[in-house]
């Protein structure tokens, strides 16, 4: 089976979130966050050996996804890159990056099917006061691609 490396920004949520999906299915999966160490003007600094997003739990929880325990950010490295043979980043802006920094052949999670990206999903799925909602679309489009992916 192909070595999976889930990418996303920080390797807080959602990247955490693929791995443990992918991972319950059989798969060889890691992640990692391609702006883990990296100062940006676009958010707080992710740092290495940080912890799953607090929020995450309740995400898994609504979900029916086990809650991974043990997480701890990572960085991007040429290293991991070389280890995977599929690269799934988890949008544009992460293919960009990833484009920018490392040699490699990268994929949008969602672009080898007809699944639109989480943002239009979480529309497809209905407004929500709930502030985790879009984490949870995130949660059901991981699904449905580890379903057309055959994991």
């Amino acid at each position: 089976m192909a070595k999976l490396l889930i990418v996303c920004l920080g390797n807080t949520r959602r990247s955490p979130l693929a791995e443990e999906i992918l991972s319950a299915r059989g798969a060889t999966v890691d992640s990692a966050g391609i702006d883990v160490d990296v100062d940006t003007d676009e958010h707080e600094l992710y740092a290495s050996g940080s912890d799953i997003s607090d929020n995450l739990d309740a995400v898994c929880t609504a979900l029916g996804v086990t809650t991974p325990t043990g997480h701890s950010t990572k960085a991007v490295t040429q290293e991991l890159i070389d280890w995977a043979d599929v690269i799934y980043g988890m949008n544009d802006e992460v293919l960009t990056k990833l484009n920018d920094r490392f040699n490699g052949v990268f994929t949008k999670f969602d672009a080898a099917s007809d699944i639109p990206d989480w943002e239009t999903y979480e529309t497809e799925v209905g407004e929500s006061d709930d502030p985790l909602a879009w984490i949870k679309a995130e949660g059901e489009h991981i699904k449905r691609i580890a379903d057309l992916i055959s994991i």
